[in-house]
């Protein structure tokens, strides 16, 4: 392990275009040679000097020519199992991209291919990569906050139509009979569900107790725009999580652990977490740096630190996204309680009064329906 690693991204547009930033400034360090490009579209002019040494159409090409230490894969959820293997035969280490396969049997599957390769293969969850959640973690088994009683999330964002038509994949829960499993629970806020179960320490499958589901949608897709999840655990806190990519304002999603003491709650795109005591007064904020979960994978490659997000630490999550899977399709919103907006954002939905229901349910760890929500009483649809 002590060559310069090569490294290779394959889904150069879109997300992955920070994946090449990235891969650009490891090159720019000394720290990486940049083995290839990987995507049916070529780099477009607009993305400068991408500098990689060859472009491949795709990722079993890529393979094939050699040349990879390290594959990023930044490709369809559909694809991430199989092309993750495909590298693991090859002999190369992976980051693949969130969610980590798009059911629980391909997880299964891969989780067994990683083990019998001896290869590392790191899931991108990026909010894994914060300080904040060994921070926390800390605080919670030092009984900072007393006997914890509950975990809750709440996510607000605005996508427009063209955010669901970006791609053919998107807003979609089976395409050409594959499981694609899109949706705000397993896709934009998935990482509320990755941190949360980090925090508890109850990201392993067998963490996982339960999963009950009430989801919604405005858009004209397949998958789910607006949703809660009610999460039971092994260790007997709940989670819940309120959700909406049709909402009012675009908000930084949050994460708040509470106990019998007080509470924190962690942004956790920003990484900072507010501290409060039993009253709800701040008593302080702090905030945390992130580890780049490709630069946790080189250096668990040479042996300087432990990966981060391996596979099998997602496995909670996947029990998440299998429910998803498995669930009903979400009921249409009645366009009565839909408001539909051309402005910065694009043409985009706005849900009536989702931010109150939002913050409603979470903390009072219900369902849309459960709390009376008027557009998730089905009858109405």
């Amino acid at each position: 392990m002590a060559k310069t690693p090569r490294v290779a991204v394959a889904g150069i547009h879109g997300h992955g275009r920070t994946h090449v930033a990235h891969v650009r400034e490891l090159v720019d360090r000394g720290e990486a040679e940049f083995a290839a490009t990987i995507d049916p579209v070529p780099p477009q002019p607009d993305q400068g000097e991408v500098v990689a040494q060859r472009h491949c159409s795709s990722v079993p090409e890529a393979l094939e020519t050699g040349g990879i230490d390290v594959l990023v894969l930044c490709t369809p959820i559909a694809t991430h199992c199989d092309l993750a293997i495909q590298a693991l035969d090859h002999g190369v280490d992976v980051l693949l991209e969130k969610p980590t396969t798009a059911s629980l049997d391909e997880f299964h599957r891969l989780a067994g291919e990683v083990e019998a390769s001896g290869r590392l293969v790191q899931v991108g969850f990026q909010s894994l990569g914060s300080t904040a959640i060994p921070w926390i973690r800390r605080e919670i088994e030092r009984g900072h906050l007393g006997e914890v009683d509950g975990v809750f999330a709440v996510g607000e964002w605005i996508r427009s139509t063209d955010y669901w038509n970006r791609a053919a994949w998107a807003g979609r829960r089976v395409m050409g009979g594959v499981p694609v499993v899109d949706g705000v629970i397993t896709n934009p806020f998935a990482h509320a569900f990755a941190t949360a179960l980090a925090m508890l320490r109850q990201g392993r499958e067998e963490d996982v107790v339960s999963v009950d589901l009430d989801q919604y949608r405005a858009n004209d897709i397949e998958a789910d725009d607006t949703s809660t999840a009610r999460i039971e655990t092994m260790a007997g806190v709940p989670i819940t999580a309120a959700l909406t990519v049709a909402g009012e304002r675009e908000s930084d999603p949050i994460i708040e652990v509470r106990g019998s003491e007080g509470s924190i709650r962690l942004s956790y795109t920003t990484d900072v977490a507010t501290v409060r005591d039993q009253g709800g007064a701040v008593t302080s904020e702090k905030t945390f740096g992130r580890a780049l979960l490709l630069d946790n994978l080189l250096a668990a490659r040479s042996g300087e630190a432990d990966l981060l997000v391996p596979v099998g630490a997602t496995g909670g999550f996947m029990r998440i996204l299998e429910a998803v899977r498995t669930a009903p399709d979400p009921a249409p919103i009645n366009p009565r309680y839909v408001d539909w907006r051309d402005d910065g954002r694009g043409h985009h939905p706005v849900v009536l009064d989702v931010e109150r229901w939002l913050w409603q349910c979470a903390r009072q760890g219900k369902s849309f329906s459960d709390a009376g929500a008027p557009w998730a009483l089905r009858d109405d649809v």
